[in-house]
């Protein structure tokens, strides 16, 4: 994987108490298994993530197992970079 190779955006959640969050990056739309990569980030906001070219789902989640899927697959080549991807993460009526 080159340095350069990576996916990037935002996590949005107006509801999710500020503490640490990981992003992580499946093959699939399915969180199962080790991710393909992953990276913590403080609270909701900026993240970049490392990843080997291919196409990715990316998954955000905070403590409590509030997380969301970004809206749709990322495709990213080698050595190339992917801005604005957005991922909206929305505490469900029952963790509230």
């Amino acid at each position: 994987m080159s340095p350069e190779t990576q996916i990037c955006g935002t996590v949005r959640g107006d509801e999710i108490p500020d503490g640490p969050m990981t992003v992580e990056a499946y093959a699939e739309r399915v969180a199962s298994g080790a991710p393909a990569a992953a990276v913590e980030v403080g609270a909701p906001g900026p993240f970049a993530l490392g990843v080997p070219a291919g196409t990715w789902w990316l998954r955000a989640s905070a403590a409590g197992g509030v997380g969301a899927w970004a809206a749709e697959a990322v495709t990213v080549a080698a050595g190339a970079r992917v801005e604005g991807v957005v991922i909206d993460v929305e505490v469900p009526d029952l963790v509230r």
